[in-house]
């Protein structure tokens, strides 16, 4: 990531293999270590790209400028996104390990926004969403 003045924010997480860059304000350069150089992206105020593992960038996408700063507030929307990232988010959280026994569910798409919801609260809300039970045994959570 090249900074050419900005407000952003990264996630890179070794266990999803994939880097998400979101700019609030200015502009970055973003490039794989791997892809040749001239495969890199601008990303501009309000735009997000992400690569996964040694692949380049994907094009940049307009984001919810609002959204940006959530997550230093304990606050979380997720509009139509994909049950495995927000149970990613989730388990980051509220130190949990989450499993979900029917694989079909982490490809269903949810909205939720989380604000100084108690992990109950939002292991409910999730349950009565993909419309199944959970069992909490310690840090494990098993849908």
């Amino acid at each position: 990531i090249t900074v050419l003045g900005t407000e952003f924010n990264i996630s890179a997480w070794d266990s999803q293999n994939k880097v998400v860059v979101e700019v609030n304000e200015g502009l970055v350069k973003f490039h794989s270590l791997t892809a040749p150089e001239n495969k890199s992206v601008k990303i501009a105020a309000g735009e997000t790209s992400s690569t996964f593992g040694d692949n380049a960038p994907l094009k940049p996408q307009p984001i919810n400028k609002n959204n940006f700063i959530d997550w230093k507030n304990n606050e979380a929307k997720f509009d139509g996104i994909a049950l495995r990232e927000i149970l990613f988010t989730i388990e980051r959280w509220y130190d949990l390990k989450i499993k979900v026994n029917d694989q079909n569910l982490m490809n269903e798409r949810l909205t939720i926004h989380i604000r100084d919801n108690s992990e109950k609260e939002i292991l409910e809300l999730i349950s009565l969403l993909i419309n199944t039970d959970y069992v909490k045994n310690e840090n494990i959570i098993t849908f």
